[in-house]
This record gives C-alpha cells, structure tokens and sequence, in this order.
C-alpha cells in the first residue's frame, strides 16, 4: 500500500514539476511585460526634439505680454527670453521637461524688458530647478532706476553675474556684430547642419549708448537654420527697424529666404500693429508664425474681448501670407517640429479660461486651432470699424 501511494506521489510530483515551471515562465513573461508597462505608463514620454529632430516649444504666458520659447536639439537647448515674473513656473516646467541633462546650452534674452526677463529676477531661478546655463547673449542694455530700489533688469543682471562666476560665458549683441572675432555662424551640431545666424537690425550700438528711447529697438534678431527651414525671431523689433534689418539681410544674402524653404515666423512685439510691418513679411513670406502674449480682456463674462497683443490690423496684414496663426493663449504651450523638411505642429492646451458670448470657450475644442478658427477672432472680427480702430490706438 504504502509502495503504492509512493508511486503515485512520484506521478503527482511528475505532473506537478511541469506545471510549476509553466507557471513560472508565464510569471516571468507576463511580469516582465506588466513590469514593463508600469514603468512606461509612469515614467514620462521623452521630450520632443531628440534624435535628429528639432522642437521649438512656444511656452504659454500668463500676462498680459509674456515671450519665452524654448528650442531643442538632441542635447542642446536654447531658452529665448523667459516672460514675466509671473510666467516664472510656466518657463520652469518647460526646462525640466526638456533639459533632460541638466545644461542650458544656450541662454538668449532679445532684449531689457520686464516682460521678457521678469521670471529670471531671482538669482535661484535656475538653481532651484537645478539647470546650469553655459552661454548667455544678451544686448547689454538695462532699464535705469532714479530711486534706490533694483530695476527688473538690474536684478536679472545680478543672475547673469552669479552665472558666469560659475563659469557661463555672457557675450553682448554689439561684440556679435562688430567684433570679427566673434562669428555671426554657430553652428549647433558637428556638421553645421543646424546653426544661429545674427542679424544687424541697424539699431545695435554700444550697451552704453541707445540710438532709440524705445528698448525695443535694440531687440536681438536671429534666424535658426535646420536643413530646408528656418525660423525668424525678432524680439520687440519695430517697423522702424525693420527696413534697416531687411536691408541688411539682403546685403548677407538677398535670397536669404526662398520659395523653397519653409519658413515659421515668431511675431515681433508679441503681434503688435506698430510691427510686423508689410517689408518685413514680404520679405521673410512665412509659411507658419506663432506669437505670445497673456489675455487682457475676455477672462470674465462681463468683461467682452478687446483688441490686445496681437493685434487684429497685424493679423490681417499677416494672413496674407499664411492662415496657419497659432498663439500660446489659445493653443497653450506650442510645440513644432521637423527633420527639416515638412513641420509638424502640437499644443498643449491652453491653462486659462476665456469667455465668448457669455460661456467658457472650451479649451480642447481649440487646442489645435489657428488663431482665425478661434471664438476669439470671432469676437474681433465682430467689433466694427470703428471700435477696431479705436481699440488699436
């Protein structure tokens, strides 16, 4: 009886071998793969803009005026302005999403405004998100202050200075144009494939002299080249620097841009109607622009859509040349790429709230609209002559 029962154990235990290690086969392939799954359901997707693709992200502002994009290749990153003091979270999210190795390459600030350094009037704002920086381009101007308290760019220029100490190095726009030593090329990659070429808008002289009372005047202008795009940033530029810039352009290259290329245009002056002059956009042809600026009207049911940044006469003087219009309040955070060829185009979806005939205009429904297809536009284009041209005063 006993051998008997023996035997049968042995039988079970023959059977139950087998089945174990299924089990733990199933275990291990199955685990792996759920395994697997977890970690790529909580870890975040890599940012866009690796690999030989560019990303040039329009950050989402939430003042009234506000300018920040960030542009990324493989492992260099440049930051382009960084948008008030309220902006300050927005730009920081951007960079820790898409430094991933911890170094701005590249830090350029178009110009003193407030609405384009005002987040970066803490000595912190890179170190508490933990991002060295390891150039800076800046104009070298500043906005003077008659009393004792620091102007907003006395206290951005105090980050520049911690900065460097650390071993950034900070050029002015003046030296890029006028110093022979200094190359008006960078070159990104290796291969020169993608590189920064500054532009003399006419206006550039030295940090300590200004040639125009408006600060705007003295805007940084450089183009990014990829392959068959490129992609035009003017700062606050104004139409009365624009003839000179166009002139000196064409006297670089009076084909500089082609039929053949695709060409994404950043609004100068966040859309403002006292730029985007008519040369200018003649001359660039975009085929994309975007533009950025917070609202200043429409954020509550009593209060109706205004004529704001950017502006309805210099919409319509772009739309000439393109419908694609994206602006970060609408679409929220912006983001475009390309291997150079074709662009593609992505958003976010806007954070703010605006009303449209007394309701929420729904933020998914224009999250990848052009600025012509929006509820805002429609409000614009409402307002009679009258109250267009008295809103643009």
């Amino acid at each position: 009886m006993a051998k008997n029962v023996g035997k049968k154990e042995q039988s079970n235990k023959t059977k139950i071998i087998p089945f174990i290690f299924f089990v733990l086969v199933l275990i291990f392939v199955f685990g792996g793969h759920l395994l697997n799954k977890l970690r790529t359901d909580n870890d975040k997707n890599p940012p866009k803009g690796t690999g030989d693709e560019l990303a040039v992200v329009a950050i989402e502002m939430s003042s009234k005026y506000g300018d920040s994009t960030l542009i990324k290749y493989n492992n260099y990153e440049i930051l382009v302005d960084a948008g008030t003091s309220s902006d300050k979270a927005y730009v920081q999210d951007a960079l820790k999403e898409y430094v991933t190795d911890k170094t701005l390459d590249l830090l350029i600030v178009s110009h003193a405004h407030a609405d384009h350094i005002g987040a970066m009037t803490d000595v912190s704002f890179f170190d508490d998100i933990d991002i060295d920086v390891s150039k800076i381009v800046d104009t070298g101007h500043e906005v003077k202050s008659n009393t004792t308290s620091e102007t907003v760019s006395q206290k951005y220029n105090k980050m520049c200075d911690e900065l460097v100490s650390r071993g950034a190095e900070k050029l002015e726009y003046f030296d890029i144009i006028n110093d022979k030593n200094i190359e008006t090329v960078w070159n990104i990659d290796t291969e020169g494939k993608i590189f920064l070429e500054f532009f003399d808008t006419g206006n550039i002289l030295e940090p300590t002299t200004l040639k125009s009372d408006d600060l705007n005047d003295t805007s940084i202008v450089f183009v990014l080249n990829y392959n068959n795009t490129k992609w035009f940033f003017g700062g606050d530029l104004t139409c009365d620097c624009e003839e000179d810039l166009v002139k000196n352009i064409k006297g670089v290259d009076k084909d500089y841009f082609t039929k053949e290329n695709n060409v994404v245009y950043k609004t100068c002056h966040h859309g403002s109607e006292t730029s985007n002059g008519e040369l200018l956009l003649d001359f660039v042809k975009p085929d994309i622009i975007f533009t950025m600026s917070g609202f200043v009207s429409g954020e509550s049911k009593d209060d109706p859509i205004k004529d704001q940044h950017p502006y309805f006469t210099a919409l319509e003087r772009m739309k000439k040349y393109t419908e694609k219009i994206y602006w970060s309040s609408i679409n929220g955070q912006i983001i475009f790429t390309t291997i150079g060829e074709e662009i593609e185009f992505d958003a976010k979806g806007r954070t703010h709230d605006y009303y449209y005939n007394g309701e929420i205009v729904n933020k998914e429904e224009e999250k990848l609209v052009t600025i012509f297809e929006s509820k805002w536009y429609l409000a614009l284009k409402a307002l009679s002559p009258q109250e267009e041209n008295k809103l643009s005063e």
